[in-house]
């Protein structure tokens, strides 16, 4: 897994690879024109990386519960889930304020 896959939590990986909860992007080789609009369409793509930063937010949270019950004992592993977890967050929150950005500078494009 390369640096940038492990820090995200998976959101700048490849599409065919699979994420971190195991589930596998669909290569876009053999998928029709109506189906790669459909599965490939911005709100398609923005629901799948909100759900990947909830789910990572949930790991963390669940290791760290671990760790404060005592059914596990290694700090690395919970400091790891927490750092995927915060990073995703603030890589979607920066994602967030570019398009705003981006919107807000179309919006005074004269007509």
């Amino acid at each position: 897994m390369d640096p940038l896959t492990s820090a995200t939590g998976g959101l700048g990986r490849p599409l065919g690879r699979p994420n971190s909860i195991g589930q596998h992007h669909a290569d876009l080789d053999g998928i029709s024109e109506t189906e790669g609009a459909e599965s490939g369409s911005f709100a398609n793509v923005l629901s799948d990386a909100l759900g990947e930063v909830q789910g990572l937010q949930t790991e963390a949270d669940d290791a760290i519960r671990k760790l404060a019950t005592g059914e596990v004992q290694d700090v690395h592993q919970v400091m790891v889930a927490f750092e995927q977890a915060r990073l995703s967050m603030q890589m979607l929150t920066e994602v967030r304020n570019k398009l705003v950005e981006a919107y807000q500078e179309v919006s005074r494009m004269p007509l």
